[in-house]
């Protein structure tokens, strides 16, 4: 058996590496593709899908694969990008408050609803009745 042949040779753990390279770009770049996609599909997906390929960021490091480009965002979407991440920060926190609650706070908190719905559903049925009393009042008059 020949040296170069021997697993674990140099020569071959360095073209084993350059194959792995070639298929690490190949699918970074069908990633990257598909994140593009997505995000011109939905830009509030930017985020996310950046977020997501920079996980890998050390392996590309390794491989000296210099990640594509972004897409630019439209200065509206920036601006809807920013509410976005506003709107997720303040339901996180009044989260954060529900869960941290006592069992007596999601006791009131769920009387409250209760007696909300409760409410609600009179307010619906009354236009009905009153519906009603009308359509037969005409019926009667017809």
């Amino acid at each position: 058996m020949q040296g170069s042949e021997t697993p674990g040779h140099p020569a071959q753990t360095f073209l084993g590496h350059l194959r792995f390279k070639d298929q690490w770009i190949e699918l970074r770049a069908k990633q990257h593709a598909s994140a593009v996609a997505q995000i011109g599909e939905n830009p509030s997906f930017t985020k996310s899908a950046m977020d997501a390929f920079m996980v890998y960021a050390p392996f590309d490091k390794v491989f000296d694969f210099a990640g594509p480009e972004w897409p630019e965002l439209s200065e509206g979407t920036v601006d809807e990008l920013d509410a976005l991440r506003a709107e997720v920060t303040a339901l996180r926190s009044e989260l954060d408050l529900v869960t941290a609650g006592t069992d007596e706070d999601l006791r009131k908190l769920l009387k409250q609803f209760t007696q909300d719905s409760r409410e609600m559903m009179g307010r619906i049925q009354q236009p009905e009745e009153e519906n009603a009393t009308l359509k037969a009042e005409l019926e009667k008059a017809a």
